[in-house]
């Protein structure tokens, strides 16, 4: 699932994804849009500012969201890299490289700490720092995270 808070991007999400039945694009706040969701995939420092733990270069995690704010349970953190790291996103291919990487590490590791591949994850274009690439990018990447079956990486 897809969402921002942004209606000129949940236009550009629903037109992207108008392809795939099975992604659900919607408009408004985490909370607003997440309440019926497993986990968010939420920036690396908002997530531990909001939910507290430490960053580890090179690893998405999970944390806890103790916020009681109607927000899924529990939160993916993108990938922190180390200063002058970053991946190259100036175009269209490394912007989904760069989205692709960072949700399917998340996944892993929310696959690993719940023991379930079955999860509604909620992919926050604001809240993971994703708004301002491209939004087929991104629904491309969504769709490609979304088909891989998580249980057998694990075994």
């Amino acid at each position: 699932m897809i969402a921002s808070g942004t209606p000129s991007k949940v236009a550009e999400y629903e037109r992207a994804a108008a392809g795939y039945a099975d992604l659900e694009v919607r408009f408004g706040s985490v909370p607003e849009t997440g309440a019926d969701c497993d986990a968010v995939v939420i920036t690396v420092p908002i997530a531990h500012d909001w939910h507290g733990g430490f960053p580890v270069i090179g690893r998405a995690q999970v944390l806890l969201n103790e916020r009681n704010d109607d927000s899924p349970p529990f939160v993916v953190t993108t990938i922190p890299f180390e200063i002058g790291n970053f991946p190259d996103v100036s175009d269209w291919s490394g912007e989904y490289e760069y989205m692709r990487s960072v949700l399917e590490a998340g996944m892993r590791e929310l696959v690993s700490v719940l023991g379930e591949a079955s999860l509604r994850v909620l992919v926050h274009s604001d809240g993971a720092g994703f708004s301002g690439m491209s939004a087929s990018a991104l629904v491309e990447a969504v769709v490609h995270v979304s088909a891989i079956d998580y249980r057998v990486l694990e075994s």
